[in-house]
Protein backbone atom coordinates (compact mmCIF):
# COMPACT_ATOMS: atom_id res chain seq x y z
CA UNK A 1 0.00 0.00 0.00
CA UNK A 2 1.44 3.33 -1.01
CA UNK A 3 2.17 5.84 1.74
CA UNK A 4 0.70 3.70 4.52
CA UNK A 5 0.98 5.46 7.86
CA UNK A 6 3.95 4.00 9.76
CA UNK A 7 1.63 3.29 12.71
CA UNK A 8 -0.67 0.89 10.88
CA UNK A 9 1.69 -2.11 10.72
CA UNK A 10 2.56 -1.62 14.40
CA UNK A 11 -1.09 -1.55 15.44
CA UNK A 12 -1.80 -4.48 13.11
CA UNK A 13 0.90 -6.49 14.90
CA UNK A 14 -0.73 -5.80 18.26
CA UNK A 15 -4.27 -6.49 16.97
CA UNK A 16 -3.25 -9.85 15.52
CA UNK A 17 -1.37 -10.84 18.69
CA UNK A 18 -4.37 -10.07 20.89
CA UNK A 19 -6.74 -11.75 18.44
CA UNK A 20 -8.68 -8.60 17.54
CA UNK A 21 -7.87 -9.19 13.85
CA UNK A 22 -6.44 -12.00 11.72
CA UNK A 23 -4.35 -9.53 9.74
CA UNK A 24 -6.23 -10.12 6.49
CA UNK A 25 -10.02 -10.17 6.84
CA UNK A 26 -11.82 -6.90 6.31
CA UNK A 27 -15.14 -5.91 7.78
CA UNK A 28 -18.26 -5.98 5.63
CA UNK A 29 -20.32 -2.93 4.78
CA UNK A 30 -22.87 -1.41 4.55
CA UNK A 31 -23.97 -3.99 7.16
CA UNK A 32 -21.96 -6.43 9.25
CA UNK A 33 -22.33 -9.91 7.75
CA UNK A 34 -22.94 -11.58 11.11
CA UNK A 35 -22.97 -11.13 14.89
CA UNK A 36 -19.19 -11.56 15.11
CA UNK A 37 -18.62 -8.60 12.79
CA UNK A 38 -21.27 -6.62 14.66
CA UNK A 39 -19.33 -7.28 17.88
CA UNK A 40 -16.18 -5.96 16.20
CA UNK A 41 -17.96 -2.78 15.10
CA UNK A 42 -19.32 -2.34 18.62
CA UNK A 43 -15.86 -2.81 20.15
CA UNK A 44 -14.34 -0.20 17.83
CA UNK A 45 -17.16 2.24 18.64
CA UNK A 46 -16.61 1.74 22.37
CA UNK A 47 -12.85 2.19 22.03
CA UNK A 48 -13.35 5.38 20.04
CA UNK A 49 -15.73 6.70 22.69
CA UNK A 50 -13.34 5.80 25.52
CA UNK A 51 -10.34 7.47 23.92
CA UNK A 52 -12.36 10.55 22.94
CA UNK A 53 -13.60 11.06 26.48
CA UNK A 54 -10.08 10.60 27.88
CA UNK A 55 -9.44 14.04 26.35
CA UNK A 56 -12.30 15.47 28.41
CA UNK A 57 -10.98 13.72 31.52
CA UNK A 58 -7.51 15.15 30.89
CA UNK A 59 -8.65 18.77 30.61
CA UNK A 60 -11.57 19.02 33.03
CA UNK A 61 -11.64 19.10 36.81
CA UNK A 62 -12.33 15.59 38.13
CA UNK A 63 -15.65 16.63 39.72
CA UNK A 64 -16.91 18.17 36.49
CA UNK A 65 -15.89 15.17 34.42
CA UNK A 66 -17.52 12.69 36.83
CA UNK A 67 -20.73 14.71 37.23
CA UNK A 68 -21.26 15.75 33.62
CA UNK A 69 -19.48 13.38 31.26
CA UNK A 70 -19.06 9.97 32.99
CA UNK A 71 -22.85 9.37 32.93
CA UNK A 72 -22.96 10.23 29.22
CA UNK A 73 -20.27 7.64 28.47
CA UNK A 74 -22.15 4.97 30.41
CA UNK A 75 -25.36 5.80 28.53
CA UNK A 76 -23.70 5.77 25.10
CA UNK A 77 -21.94 2.46 25.84
CA UNK A 78 -25.30 0.89 26.78
CA UNK A 79 -26.76 2.17 23.52
CA UNK A 80 -23.82 0.78 21.54
CA UNK A 81 -24.29 -2.61 23.22
CA UNK A 82 -27.96 -2.63 22.17
CA UNK A 83 -27.20 -2.06 18.46
CA UNK A 84 -28.30 -4.73 15.99
CA UNK A 85 -27.05 -5.48 12.49
CA UNK A 86 -30.15 -3.75 11.11
CA UNK A 87 -29.10 -0.53 12.88
CA UNK A 88 -25.86 -0.33 10.92
CA UNK A 89 -25.28 1.60 7.70
CA UNK A 90 -21.50 1.76 7.32
CA UNK A 91 -20.21 4.39 4.91
CA UNK A 92 -16.49 3.69 4.35
CA UNK A 93 -15.63 7.07 2.81
CA UNK A 94 -17.32 8.93 5.66
CA UNK A 95 -15.50 6.69 8.14
CA UNK A 96 -12.15 7.40 6.47
CA UNK A 97 -12.95 11.12 6.61
CA UNK A 98 -13.65 10.81 10.34
CA UNK A 99 -10.37 8.95 10.96
CA UNK A 100 -8.40 11.59 9.07
CA UNK A 101 -10.21 14.43 10.87
CA UNK A 102 -9.59 12.82 14.28
CA UNK A 103 -5.89 12.44 13.48
CA UNK A 104 -5.77 16.06 12.33
CA UNK A 105 -7.43 17.26 15.55
CA UNK A 106 -5.14 15.10 17.71
CA UNK A 107 -2.01 16.34 15.93
CA UNK A 108 -3.30 19.87 16.42
CA UNK A 109 -3.78 19.21 20.16
CA UNK A 110 -0.24 17.83 20.38
CA UNK A 111 1.14 20.85 18.52
CA UNK A 112 -0.52 23.46 20.72
CA UNK A 113 0.53 21.51 23.82
CA UNK A 114 4.13 21.15 22.58
CA UNK A 115 3.95 17.35 22.63
CA UNK A 116 5.71 14.79 20.43
CA UNK A 117 2.84 12.57 19.37
CA UNK A 118 5.12 10.20 17.42
CA UNK A 119 7.30 9.54 20.47
CA UNK A 120 4.20 8.99 22.60
CA UNK A 121 2.78 6.55 20.05
CA UNK A 122 6.03 4.54 20.01
CA UNK A 123 5.99 4.34 23.81
CA UNK A 124 2.36 3.20 23.92
CA UNK A 125 3.13 0.57 21.26
CA UNK A 126 6.07 -0.71 23.33
CA UNK A 127 3.85 -0.90 26.40
CA UNK A 128 0.93 -2.56 24.58
CA UNK A 129 3.19 -5.38 23.42
CA UNK A 130 4.02 -6.14 27.08
CA UNK A 131 0.36 -6.99 27.70
CA UNK A 132 1.12 -10.42 26.23
CA UNK A 133 2.26 -13.24 28.49
CA UNK A 134 5.83 -14.58 28.53
CA UNK A 135 4.99 -16.83 25.55
CA UNK A 136 3.62 -13.91 23.53
CA UNK A 137 -0.04 -14.85 23.99
CA UNK A 138 -2.95 -12.67 25.06
CA UNK A 139 -4.86 -13.38 28.27
CA UNK A 140 -8.61 -12.83 28.23
CA UNK A 141 -11.20 -12.45 30.96
CA UNK A 142 -14.22 -14.72 30.59
CA UNK A 143 -16.18 -11.91 28.90
CA UNK A 144 -13.44 -11.54 26.27
CA UNK A 145 -11.75 -8.40 27.63
CA UNK A 146 -7.99 -8.39 27.13
CA UNK A 147 -6.11 -8.50 30.43
CA UNK A 148 -2.60 -7.28 31.13
CA UNK A 149 -0.13 -10.07 31.80
CA UNK A 150 2.46 -10.08 34.57
CA UNK A 151 4.88 -8.94 31.84
CA UNK A 152 3.00 -5.65 31.45
CA UNK A 153 4.96 -2.42 31.75
CA UNK A 154 2.83 0.75 31.55
CA UNK A 155 3.87 3.41 29.05
CA UNK A 156 6.34 5.89 30.49
CA UNK A 157 4.72 8.99 29.06
CA UNK A 158 6.24 11.14 31.80
CA UNK A 159 9.70 10.50 30.37
CA UNK A 160 8.43 10.98 26.81
CA UNK A 161 6.83 14.26 27.81
CA UNK A 162 9.84 15.48 29.77
CA UNK A 163 12.38 14.58 27.09
CA UNK A 164 10.55 15.38 23.84
CA UNK A 165 8.03 18.10 24.62
CA UNK A 166 8.41 21.83 24.29
CA UNK A 167 6.72 23.41 27.25
CA UNK A 168 5.11 26.74 26.43
CA UNK A 169 4.04 27.34 30.02
CA UNK A 170 4.37 25.45 33.25
CA UNK A 171 2.01 26.00 36.16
Amino acid sequence: ILNMDYRQPLVAEFMTKVKQWDGESLLSFPKPKDEKELATYKLRLKLTLEETFEVFEAVLAHEVYEAVFAPIIKDINAKIEALAISDMEIKPIDLLDSFADQDYVNVGWANIMGMDLGAAFQEVQRSNMTKLDKDGNPIFREDGKLLKSDQYVPPDLVTVYNTTSFKYTQD
